[in-house]
């Protein structure tokens, strides 16, 4: 994985639970074009696997264990996780999912945003 001459990168992509139920991999190689961005690389994902678009906001990203919105720049040699909210979700145990929803509802925020903002470090 590096960058190839024809301004090609190539990232490592991890699928998790329904994400990998769908795609049937645990994880693969995509070839992206540089500059690239995480909307670039969901976008060629979609096509590679439309049962994935069926998930719609549920479907989460993070670039090297962070968690990505679609403007995030990705580099050569980079690691895409691909999970759903749901997933994450239950890993993380309904007492905090309960302290999420009341975030929400005072934050009007979207339900994986309140979740997000959760987990982001202080």
């Amino acid at each position: 994985m590096n960058e190839q001459n024809n301004n090609e990168i190539s990232v490592r992509v991890l699928f998790f639970g329904g994400a990998r139920d769908t795609t049937g991999a645990s994880s693969l190689e995509l070839t992206l074009q540089s500059p690239a961005r995480l909307s670039d690389a969901t976008k060629k994902l979609f096509q590679q696997f439309p049962g994935l678009e069926r998930f719609g906001k549920s479907l989460l990203f993070a670039v090297n264990q962070e968690y990505a919105v679609p403007e995030t720049a990705i580099k050569a040699d980079d690691e895409l996780a691909v999970l759903l909210l749901d997933q994450l979700l239950r890993a993380l145990g309904a007492d905090l999912w309960l302290q999420l929803v009341v975030a929400e509802e005072d934050l009007d925020l979207p339900a994986h945003d309140a979740v997000l903002r959760a987990l982001a470090p202080c």
